[in-house]
């Protein structure tokens, strides 16, 4: 008589996931487009400050930018603190191993924003610093959910 092992749990589980109503999926969808709107105020502000010809247009440019940059911040504070959904999604590393995993692909790729900006220069530059910052940025937040998780036992 042969011996079956028990057959695994994920196998066990039921997967599927409920389907997502209009109210929830605008929910996740409608902060990424307020923070799409401050990025296209924040860039037009930019250009704006580039192309003036006198100093109130330049001082209105910057303005901008400082205002987008701001009500970014802002509404990414209200979001660590678990009062809006918002731009960082509600996903999780479930165990250290997830973590360490996205620790590392977020460093590797923060360090080629750094090369990159290291290396070639011109807006080049910009934009491997940015990724640098990013990457940084994400991993000390993915901790802090981490531990934020486990000091509440989920």
């Amino acid at each position: 008589m042969a011996h079956h092992p028990p057959p695994h749990v994920a196998v066990q589980e039921d997967t599927t996931l409920p389907a997502l109503s209009g109210g929830e999926a605008w929910r996740l969808v409608a902060p990424w487009l307020g923070y799409a709107f401050l990025g296209v105020a924040a860039v037009l502000g930019l250009f704006t400050a580039s192309g003036a010809a006198d100093g109130a247009t330049y001082a209105s440019g910057l303005a901008a930018v400082a205002v987008a940059l701001i009500l970014v911040a802002w509404r990414m504070k209200k979001q660590l603190d678990g009062r809006e959904i918002g731009f960082l999604l509600p996903v999780t590393p479930a165990d250290s191993d997830t973590l360490l995993v996205t620790i590392a692909l977020l460093a590797v790729l923060g360090l080629v924003g750094g090369v990159l900006a290291a290396t070639v220069g011109g807006t080049v530059y910009g934009i491997g610093l940015a990724l640098l910052i990013i990457c940084a940025a994400f991993i000390f937040f993915e901790i802090k959910r981490y531990f934020d998780r486990g000091e509440r036992g989920g």
